[in-house]
């Protein structure tokens, strides 16, 4: 109804504008000329101009008319026409120009002219500028006009207008379903409707004075639902109106489905509500129920509590709830509540002294009580508890005092004890020096071994005291475990060699080199596992292995084993071996301890928050274990580390596991080295191999390359072996892959030496300090062949008295030597200002030698045996 209703609006706003158009098309002519006759047209350039007749000259006009016009008039289904209501004339067409007939009967130009000539006498201008819309009827059933004057302010110009035709083919009435539309004039004639010979309901024409829309009936149910929509300026009304019964049977597919989803909407409501019902509200009665259960048992649990409860209110400090026993320990007390929100935060346990004496332990929490900030607040009486609590600290006191008595006795008697024990065993030792027979030599080292017994039991009774009496603190410190484990091992090669044990270490090369800890206290404890190990111990080897359990970038959790071949420990000792003053040893005579040294490491490791275990099989041995977690250094010194780039080395032993360890460590280092299996390695004369020599013979195998012995503290090595082979001591591994980079460098440089005559000569002035004649023999051959002016000294004293040492090119010198060494030589040399290099000249293989000399002062290092390669390529280096 709506689109229908707008449709219609738009045909008569269409049709109004294009006559609107049209009039201001048309041109008042000159009133010299004399007024037309006729419509005949004249087109020029497509421009058609239609002189219009009037009464007199002065009122004639011209319409022109462009072609857009002319199609616009076709199009709108119309034709323009032309009328002068005084002299009655017809209404003439004036386009299309076929048309010139008249077009209206003298009836009907008598009503157009009565109708029009009302506007020209109207007092009210602005219905005169309006457009005029009529309906005269007789000729065609839905004929219509509209008119406009030409001229408002000269009405006897005439009227142009525009006769319309198929009013309801014009307007799109498709949109209306079942309804009626009527048009009315402006004095509420019928002019058009949908439905001949019907009448609107006179109940519905009442109503219509203004655009409306709504439903209209007498009765309380309506009868018609009608839309009312002015169009035009003539005031005509657009009328479209249905029944409501063919309105509710046209939707009724619409309104069941309406009907059906309120239903089902009802529906969902219902069950909806049971839902909420069932799982909301039920359940929270149900909570509710629970919760004023819950609040009378939480205030009986109050009431009957064997503490003091309340709670404070933290804006004033009143009680809003308190128990029975609340009200009766503070009745009477004063300004409790203040001393209590002191600093509820930063102090919520603390002590508190009622009047009587009672003492009360506090406790707050901060909470909300019924919307409010509230301290929940419980005081426990500890009256008792503190009676106690002075007792106990009156005992502390007492043992205190009876403990520093103690351990000043135990001082003062160690001291007593060792002034005369140092005499004694001084005198036992000068003694000794004396000629003395058999029988007495037994009687003195009876004596001896008693008098260092008491020695050790003095010291270790004064090392648990002081443990005891918390005297002992720990000193944190940087240190390398691999350097520890190699100097506890050095330390104790010479006693297992003496008792022809084989003695070596097996450390994990995944340890940090860098750790922090009190190498004092874990120093002291290797210490003593490795004299029982070897006290212990008759024949196989003692064996100290680390091993790495867990690491992070800031901790290591580390294991130190001490292992023997010994007789071992039977389980039942074994559950007493760390305890203080127990002894393994059922024989009187071979007990030579007091039973303190394990417990003292036990005591070491827990102090430093480790463990200490012993695992034994009698018969085949003891391993005894320090687990500890250290902290990594991480602004330690990197050590020196070797650098084995390209090194092939075969590593043999009889211990497999010996082998590999240095094999590992090796490989750390950058060598490619492997254990030697002699059906599997072949001797391709450039390999190394590392022989660790135990108190079996060097292996047979016959070895072209270089070979490295190094050898345990039982083994001894021939005169021919020494000869053929660069020797190091097994306990440093670092000493063994300096070797190994050594004896690589020497068959290096020697493999391509060739004795033939010098074509050049270095042209060197040396001297060279030697104090054997056979090595100064040798070196000023060497060095001849080498082109080089050589002076001789026998020592560095002799050396130093020289008028022209500062004048030498460069100095020889060997580093042990009689009066002067080498080193001394090289340090006052250097203070003299001499600044020429100076050569150390060394049989010993190990780094500590290399890096003294360096320290000294000295360019390089050589190794004896000298070749004349090696010699000459250090020369020219400085050359």
């Amino acid at each position: 109804m709506n689109a229908a209703a707008y449709s219609a609006q738009i045909y008569f706003d269409q049709r109004e504008e294009l006559l609107r158009s049209l009039r201001n098309s048309a041109i008042r002519q000159s009133a010299s000329l004399s007024a037309p006759h006729s419509y005949k047209d004249v087109r020029r350039s497509g421009l058609t101009a239609i002189p219009l007749p009037a009464e007199s000259p002065a009122n004639s006009w011209t319409l022109f008319l462009t072609e857009r016009d002319l199609d616009a008039i076709s199009s709108a289904h119309t034709r323009l026409i032309h009328f002068l209501p005084k002299q009655r004339k017809k209404a003439t067409s004036i386009w299309p120009v076929e048309s010139v007939s008249a077009i209206v009967s003298p009836r009907q130009a008598e009503v157009i002219a009565r109708e029009l000539t009302k506007v020209e006498h109207a007092s009210d201008e602005q219905l005169s500028q309006k457009m005029i819309w009529l309906d005269v009827s007789g000729k065609m059933r839905d004929s219509l006009y509209i008119f406009s004057l030409l001229d408002p302010s000269q009405p006897a110009a005439g009227w142009l207008g525009l006769e319309l035709h198929s009013i309801d083919t014009g307007i799109d009435f498709s949109s209306i379903h079942g309804s009626s539309y009527v048009l009315l004039d402006q004095n509420e004639n019928t002019v058009l409707q949908s439905v001949p010979e019907s009448e609107m309901p006179g109940r519905l024409r009442q109503n219509f004075k203004e655009d409306a829309f709504g439903l209209y009936g007498n009765d309380f149910w309506p009868d018609y639902m009608a839309l009312n929509k002015r169009v035009g300026e003539a005031g005509w009304n657009l009328v479209y109106y249905i029944p409501i019964g063919h309105l509710l049977y046209d939707g009724r597919l619409a309104i069941q489905l309406a009907l059906g989803l309120c239903a089902l909407l009802i529906a969902a409501v219902f069950f909806g509500m049971r839902h909420i019902r069932d799982r909301l509200i039920i359940p929270a009665i149900k909570q509710y129920d629970a919760l004023l259960d819950m609040a009378s048992f939480s205030q009986t649990m109050i009431e009957t509590a064997p503490v003091a409860l309340c709670v404070l209110r933290r804006a004033n400090g009143s009680v809003a709830l308190a128990n029975e026993l609340t009200r009766s320990w503070f009745a009477g007390e004063g300004a409790w509540q203040a001393r209590v929100l002191t600093n509820p935060y930063t102090d919520k346990d603390r002590e508190m002294t009622l009047r009587g004496g009672r003492k009360v332990y506090l406790t707050i929490a901060p909470t909300r009580y019924r919307g409010e900030e509230v301290l929940l607040c419980a005081f426990i009486d500890i009256t008792a508890h503190k009676r106690i609590e002075t007792s106990l600290l009156q005992a502390k006191i007492t043992a205190d005092e009876a403990n520093t008595a103690k351990t000043v006795f135990l001082t003062t008697m160690s001291h007593e004890l060792r002034t005369p024990l140092y005499g004694m065993l001084g005198a036992l030792e000068l003694f000794s020096l004396t000629a003395v027979t058999n029988q007495q030599r037994m009687y003195l080292q009876a004596m001896q071994q008693s008098s260092s017994i008491l020695l050790n039991v003095v010291s270790d009774t004064l090392d648990i005291s002081s443990i005891e009496a918390g005297q002992v603190k720990l000193d944190m410190a940087p240190f390398s475990p691999l350097a520890l484990i190699e100097e506890v091992v050095a330390t104790y090669a010479a006693r297992a060699e003496r008792k022809a044990l084989d003695i070596y270490s097996l450390p994990d090369p995944r340890i940090p080199d860098a750790l922090t800890g009190d190498v004092i206290r874990i120093k002291q404890i290797l210490n003593n596992l490795m004299n029982n190990a070897i006290k212990f111990t008759e024949t196989g080897q003692v064996v100290v292995r680390s091993e790495l359990l867990s690491a992070t970038k800031e901790m290591v959790t580390l294991s130190v084993h001490v292992e023997d071949t010994g007789q071992g420990i039977e389980p039942t000792d074994l559950v007493h071996i760390f305890e203080p003053f127990y002894q393994v040893e059922r024989d009187a005579l071979l007990k030579n301890g007091t039973g303190l040294g394990l417990s003292i490491c036990r005591r070491f490791a827990q102090m430093m928050d480790g463990t200490m275990n012993a695992t034994s099989e009698p018969g085949a041995g003891s391993i005894f274990s320090l687990t500890i977690s250290l902290p990594v250094n991480k602004d330690a010194v990197t050590q020196d580390n070797p650098v084995l780039s390209g090194v092939k080395v075969y590593a043999h032993s009889e211990y497999g596991s010996l082998s590999q360890n240095i094999c590992d460590w090796l490989a750390l280092w950058g060598a490619s080295a492997h254990c030697y299996d002699q059906k599997q390695q072949q001797d391709d004369g450039q390999s190394i191999l590392l022989d660790i020599v135990s108190l079996k013979k060097l292996m047979d195998a016959a070895w072209k390359g270089p070979r490295i012995v190094a050898r345990l503290s039982a083994s001894s090595l021939d005169d021919e072996t020494k000869s053929k082979s660069l020797q190091v001591q097994s306990y440093s591994v670092r000493s063994i892959a300096k070797a190994i980079g050594r004896a690589q460098r020497y068959h290096d440089a020697a493999e391509p030496v060739k004795i033939k005559a010098r074509t050049t000569a270095l042209n060197l002035s040396i001297l060279t300090v030697e104090d054997n004649p056979i090595n100064r023999m040798i070196l000023k051959e060497q060095l001849t062949y080498l082109g080089c002016k050589v002076e001789f000294s026998g020592n560095g004293r002799e050396a130093l008295d020289r008028p022209d040492v500062m004048e030498f090119d460069i100095i020889l010198t060997d580093v042990n030597m009689p009066l002067v060494d080498g080193y001394e030589l090289t340090a006052r040399l250097r203070k003299q200002g001499y600044q020429k290099p100076i050569f150390g000249i060394t049989a010993n293989a190990i780094p500590e030698d290399e890096q003294r000399c360096r320290a000294a002062g000295m360019n390089m290092v050589l190794t004896k045996p000298l070749s004349i390669a090696a010699l000459e390529d250090g020369l020219q280096s400085i050359h």
